[in-house]
């Protein structure tokens, strides 16, 4: 039975069901992998709170006393425990990241005619809270959904030249641009517009947690940030945290897991199966409606920016970031849901490998290959190509781009689709082309350092899901979002001199960067239209790279003044 839960004013309730859903893609028979990173019962019990309402809820691991003693999977565990907490419901029943303990960062548009204007406005969420209605945001209603699309294409050449030739470092200067995912559907019209409808397109919102908002809002009034060792990046001990509460006059309940950034994909559920809609966390959110039109001879479509529609809305992915011990650079790790879109193929070492990680058990083979499936009797949310196709595609094909305008209006345009009636969008056709966040290796060696990771973050979700779902509830769900990689540094700025980066090298997101997944294939591209390599290629520092001006650490968010 599903459970509602209302945030409050501004309309969102969370729908958690209890029933699992597996994609059978994924649950093949395959042997297990090797337990590299799975996390046993103890440490799961651990990782829980008190339970609400029937559900599993989830504590927040420590930033503040975060150490790599297990190596790399000490960085993937931090992550998934992260996720979880984050996707647990506060005492009020807010989906945690919607609670009054985040802020919810919103494009300031004033930004594209200021460079000096800070890029973003950070307003605290009020869901259900008890805070004094002065404390509540002023002025009509605005959606936290935007459809805050993939970025362009970036070179690195190019990237250097932004981050020469940009007053602001803190400023993304690429929110008005990039790739759209599509889906496949038709519009809903509004009921109470019918000029204007919600289309197969999927929504983003990016929360910021307490600690992070308080450093935005209060850079000159924090020791440490103007002061000594840290200064100029984010915060990575809990005095450093203390100094952001000092300056900001407030109690911190999250002070221990200093700064954190979460960026969220959402997609309605009218345009999913039934299975793939219960298996999914949903919330129920007003986001953007949008007229149609036709501009030489293509569908555009227009927001402007105030009309909205209340939908219900399913998870299927989120960027967790935040700063540790450490690493003030900041983990950047990337969850996404068994129903989104197939791997290309990938291998991992499964339970054969003997204990030492050194070579497989005698007379066994150690080495599984799991080649990409796209057979249509398992559907995915994004893949709309060939099915059974036998090799995935060397680059994910845009089929709509958009723009922002300085009043906050965004236009879609769709390069395919020109028959309005009926109208015909042509959807995605996502792959991850780099499964696990690495670009598969041609070795099959014990000790490929490709095979190695893909295995510790197999075994880190084997583990997981299993005792997820045996646990009931919300469990059966939270079993179906897994992790698909983690990026660090060894704790210097990328790309300032010394830094050196780990984890999973090509990272990507099929919901947020689709079409920024590097492959050999996409290398034949101009340069200026090569995707990124990983996360820190867009939100590096390249300060160190004269004419560049100096910039501080905590620019390589895109969302940080």
């Amino acid at each position: 039975m599903n459970k509602k839960l209302l945030f409050g004013a501004c309309g969102l309730a969370l729908l958690l069901t209890g029933i699992a859903v597996q994609n059978s893609a994924k649950a093949q028979a395959l042997p297990p992998p090797a337990p590299t990173c799975a996390v046993s019962s103890s440490v799961f019990s651990s990782w829980q709170g008190p339970s609400t309402g029937g559900n599993l809820s989830f504590v927040p691991p420590s930033s503040a006393g975060f150490t790599n003693a297990n190596g790399f999977c000490s960085f993937y565990q931090w992550g998934s425990q992260m996720f979880l907490w984050l996707t647990s419901t506060d005492s009020s029943g807010n989906l945690l990241i919607f609670s009054p303990t985040f802020y919810t960062a919103e494009e300031n548009p004033k930004a594209l005619e200021n460079p000096a204007t800070s890029s973003f406005n950070f307003t605290q969420n009020t869901e259900g809270s008890s805070l004094p209605k002065a404390a509540a945001k002023a002025g009509p209603f605005r959606s936290l959904f935007r459809v805050r699309v993939n970025k362009p294409k970036m070179s690195v050449h190019q990237l250097k030249l932004a981050a020469a030739q940009t007053p602001n470092a803190g400023s993304t200067a690429q929110a008005g641009g990039g790739g759209v995912l599509v889906v496949n559907g038709q519009p809903v019209p509004v009921p109470t517009n019918t000029t204007y409808a919600t289309y197969p397109i999927v929504y983003y919102t990016i929360q910021v947690n307490d600690v992070y908002a308080g450093l935005a809002q209060n850079l000159s009034k924090v020791n440490y940030y103007n002061n000594g060792p840290n200064a100029g990046n984010f915060p990575i001990t809990s005095q450093q945290a203390t100094d952001i509460q000092t300056a900001a006059g407030k109690t911190y309940g999250d002070i221990n897991q200093l700064a954190l950034e979460v960026k969220s994909a959402w997609v309605d559920t009218a345009y999913l199966t039934a299975a793939q809609s219960a298996g999914l966390i949903k919330i129920a959110a007003d986001v953007p409606a949008f007229t149609q039109s036709t501009v030489n001879g293509l569908v555009v479509l227009t927001s402007d920016g105030k009309t909205t529609a209340t939908r219900t809305l399913a998870l299927v992915g989120m960027h967790v970031v935040g700063s540790v011990a450490g690493h003030p650079e900041m983990i950047w790790a990337t969850f996404e849901t068994t129903f989104n879109a197939p791997d290309a193929t990938y291998s991992y070492l499964n339970n054969n490998l003997n204990s030492q990680g050194t070579a497989c058990n005698p007379n066994t083979q150690c080495i599984t290959t799991v080649p990409l499936s796209t057979s249509d009797s398992t559907p995915t949310i994004f893949y709309n190509g060939q099915a059974g196709a036998p090799v995935a595609p060397s680059a994910i094909t845009e089929t709509a781009t958009s723009s922002t305008a300085s009043n906050g209006s965004v236009a879609i345009t769709f390069s395919s689709s020109s028959t309005p009636s009926p109208l015909s969008l042509t959807p995605s056709s996502v792959v991850r082309l780099n499964p696990w966040g690495n670009q598969q290796s041609n070795t099959q060696a014990v000790t490929d350092p490709v095979l190695v990771n893909n295995t510790l973050l197999i075994s880190l979700q084997s583990s997981l899901s299993g005792q997820l779902a045996a646990a009931g509830g919300n469990g059966t769900v939270l079993a179906n979002y897994f992790q698909s990689g983690a990026l660090w540094s060894n704790g210097v700025i990328p790309f300032l001199s010394g830094s050196q980066q780990f984890g999973s090298l090509f990272l990507a997101n099929s919901t947020m960067e689709t079409f920024q997944q590097l492959t050999p294939g996409s290398l034949t591209q101009a340069s200026a239209s090569q995707p990124a390599s990983n996360c820190f290629v867009c939100h590096g520092d390249y300060t160190n790279q004269p004419p560049s001006p100096a910039n501080p650490g905590a620019a390589i968010s895109h969302v940080f003044p």
